[in-house]
């Protein structure tokens, strides 16, 4: 299931949203398609550009709006997940932040490691079980 919005002001707000602590910083298809599939459909519905990079572990697409990196598509790494949108939010603090959020009922799915982008993120769940992405702000 996708939501989709019309925004007079960015989406998002490209004027006055950077990057902080608690701002969703990035989101991200884990498709169980080809990502080129899955971004044929976005740039139909939606008019997205897309474009495709190199980066540690291969291809990575992009959604692009306005000269913008919008979204990123890349396969699933698990096939036994159903296909999922990922939200990724900026926290000073990843490991500190994944245990609170496993204080307050969340559970932590992929823990800080040096295996995960240098350690620069986290993966929890909420008590609902929506998944998350705990990203490392640089500053």
């Amino acid at each position: 299931m996708i939501g989709l919005a019309r925004s007079k002001i960015g989406d998002p707000d490209d004027k006055t949203t950077k990057a902080a602590a608690g701002r969703v910083v990035w989101t991200e298809l884990l498709t169980n398609t080809a990502p080129a599939d899955a971004a044929a459909f976005y740039r139909s519905v939606v008019g997205y550009e897309v474009r495709t990079i190199e980066r540690r572990g291969g291809e990575y697409t992009l959604l692009v709006m306005q000269g913008a990196d919008r979204a990123g598509i890349l396969k699933n790494p698990a096939a036994q997940w159903p296909p999922a949108w990922v939200t990724y939010f900026g926290v000073d603090d990843p490991a500190a932040i994944s245990a609170r959020a496993e204080a307050l009922g969340g559970k932590v799915l992929l823990p800080v490691s040096p295996m995960l982008r240098e350690g620069t993120m986290a993966v929890v769940a909420d008590p609902s079980g929506a998944i998350l992405v705990l990203q490392k702000l640089s500053h």
